[in-house]
């Protein structure tokens, strides 16, 4: 009750409340059903990397989680050929380029249009055992594979460093 009431009178003042709990059974926020495993520590706030590759879900502030993508933060690949010559007819580009995600040109905004979107979802597969998950892009790029992993910090016994808001990415 206490709850419901805080959190109508700060929306009445035109404020969001430090926490996101949905209506009058105060659900926390959905995941959905593409989320993956969180980039961050235990207790740090986290950012959401779904299996598709993309950068979703934003848990930065205690107890909120904003659900949005940012097209400029996704991995984009990019392949120098360095003797076109010696390769087969089909691999003869010299420069080529794509974004390791499977969201379509049309959703993007006006910016990112010009770059290369839209990988195919069949050419992506997606493992996880937390802390560690990995997506693997077969030939998003013809002639090229390609495994993308991160790792969080959650270390045993080491609460101070498994508090840290990082990931690495291999």
């Amino acid at each position: 009750m206490r709850v419901s009431s805080y959190l109508k009178n700060e929306r009445k003042e035109g404020r969001e409340p430090i926490f996101d709990l949905e209506g009058i059974m105060m659900n926390p926020p959905n995941p959905g059903p593409h989320a993956g495993v969180p980039l961050g520590g235990i207790g740090s706030g986290s950012i959401g990397r779904e299996i598709t590759g993309d950068f979703q879900s934003w848990k930065l502030w205690p107890g909120k989680t904003e659900h949005k993508r940012v097209f400029s933060d996704q991995f984009f690949l990019r392949i120098n050929r360095q003797n076109p010559s010696n390769l087969p007819n089909n691999l003869k580009t010299k420069n080529e380029a794509v974004v390791l995600s499977t969201e379509t040109k049309s959703n993007t905004t006006k910016s990112m249009k010009k770059l290369n979107w839209g990988m195919n979802p069949s050419k992506l597969t997606f493992c996880a055992v937390f802390p560690r998950s990995w997506h693997v892009y077969d030939q998003p790029l013809e002639g090229v594979s390609l495994c993308c992993r991160q790792i969080s910090p959650i270390f045993p016994h080491k609460c101070r460093e498994t508090c840290l808001p990082t990931a690495v990415f291999v």
